[in-house]
């Protein structure tokens, strides 16, 4: 269902991304939250993770993108 609508995407839009799968939206969607001002915990519980350890490489990543987007 998925590649159904990314397909039907691309075709209105061709700078849609090629890849995208589960994984892609629900990083994507922790990407914002954190951005959002978000805190940690309540992305983590979002997620379902028991660990905050592993939501944190989203913070990492939100950190490594301002960073290129400054250079």
């Amino acid at each position: 269902m998925l590649k159904k609508y990314c397909d039907t995407a691309r075709r209105s839009s061709p700078g849609f991304p090629k890849m995208i799968s589960p994984h892609v939206l629900r990083h994507s969607n922790a990407i914002h939250m954190l951005q959002d001002s978000m805190p940690l915990t309540d992305i983590r519980d979002f997620l379902g993770y028991e660990p905050v350890d592993t939501t944190e490489i989203y913070a990492k990543t939100d950190t490594e993108i301002r960073s290129r987007k400054l250079e």
